[in-house]
């Protein structure tokens, strides 16, 4: 599997190098050259661990097999409690799928505790032995679960922007005393996508990059932006949601989540692609109607209790990117307009 930017279709990757960079060097977004089909049923007869590595194979392709098992075994075991992608019954036919069993409670510890498994390995398998210096910018989860998952590892160092005021007291206190010997974390004045688009800013700036590649330091990212966040997530709305369909019970997918925020609609897109026959989460004219509204309107949104759903940016170009051969507008255009 190949990965190729947003920005540059020419330029392509493998999954180590998108994982390893992040970002491509004219600051477009790694995404899949294509999707690869899954067989649903297959999945569902799978543990949550297995089923991870089943499908994350699919887009990591320069790993080995045995990597991936290990190291979905080991992420989403013993720290999960065994309730990883746990469906708790609510009443009847009703059911809630329960993200909050990682060991910070946020649903990102799916994607930030297996993240820099792969990050290590990516570099294992590029035969790369600079530091690597992450940097992240958070609504406040994603801060602490990245801390979290990559705190104390070896040849990493990372820093966490977030805004201030635009987290909760609870998120902050949990990232301003994270443990480790390499994590740093700063309040942005501004929102949350000021702190992302100062951490683009670096990502770009070909004078830092050679300052750092003085000292053998690189740059990633443990944010939206890099595919390796991505590819965890997929797993959870897929499987679980089948596991209901295919074992008898009815679980219906509220749609209006797929509408209203941007990475489940993301996710959404996947899962149709992935899965056409199973997956009728969106039709081709929501996703018409949702990529002409919400990029503008993530922009004009305020900071509110639940500023995770004003997230856009890491989204928005890779949805757009994937509807492009099914909508009129390119997302170039369409970001321009709207000022992302």
């Amino acid at each position: 599997m190949q990965f190729f930017s947003t920005r540059d279709q020419n330029r392509k990757v493998t999954s180590s190098e998108a994982i390893a960079q992040g970002l491509s060097n004219e600051g477009g977004l790694f995404v899949p050259e294509s999707f690869p089909q899954v067989d649903v049923k297959a999945l569902c007869e799978l543990d949550y661990p297995a089923m991870a590595a089943a499908v994350i194979k699919e887009y990591l392709t320069d790993y080995s097999q045995d990597f991936l098992t290990e190291a979905a075994h080991k992420t989403y075991g013993e720290a999960f409690g065994g309730k990883a992608g746990y469906l708790a019954p609510v009443e009847g036919d009703t059911y809630a799928l329960e993200l909050w069993h990682g060991p910070t409670c946020a649903f990102k510890d799916y994607a930030l505790q297996l993240m820099p498994k792969l990050l290590v390995e990516a570099k294992k398998n590029l035969g790369r032995t600079e530091k690597t210096l992450i940097l992240v910018a958070t609504s406040g989860d994603t801060g602490k679960a990245a801390l979290d998952g990559y705190h104390d590892i070896p040849g990493v160092e990372i820093a966490v922007f977030y805004p201030t005021g635009g987290t909760s007291e609870i998120q902050r206190l949990q990232m301003a005393t994270q443990e480790g010997a390499n994590v740093a974390v700063y309040a942005v004045r501004g929102n949350f996508d000021d702190a992302q688009t100062g951490v683009k800013k670096v990502f770009g700036d070909t004078a830092i990059a050679a300052e750092l590649a003085k000292r053998n330091i690189r740059l990633s990212s443990a944010n939206s932006i890099n595919w390796g966040r991505l590819v965890p997530q997929i797993v959870y709305p897929d499987g679980r949601i089948d596991q209901k369909r295919y074992y008898g019970d009815t679980l219906r997918t509220d749609a209006e989540l797929y509408r209203d925020c941007g990475g489940e609609a993301l996710f959404g897109m996947i899962l149709r692609a992935q899965a056409p026959e199973d997956h009728p989460l969106l039709t081709f004219d929501e996703l018409d109607q949702w990529r002409k509204g919400k990029a503008a309107e993530y922009r004009a949104m305020r900071p509110d209790g639940e500023p995770a759903v004003y997230i856009g940016r890491g989204y928005v170009e890779r949805f757009l990117e994937d509807c492009q051969a099914l909508l009129e507008q390119t997302y170039q255009d369409h970001l321009k307009e709207v000022g992302i």
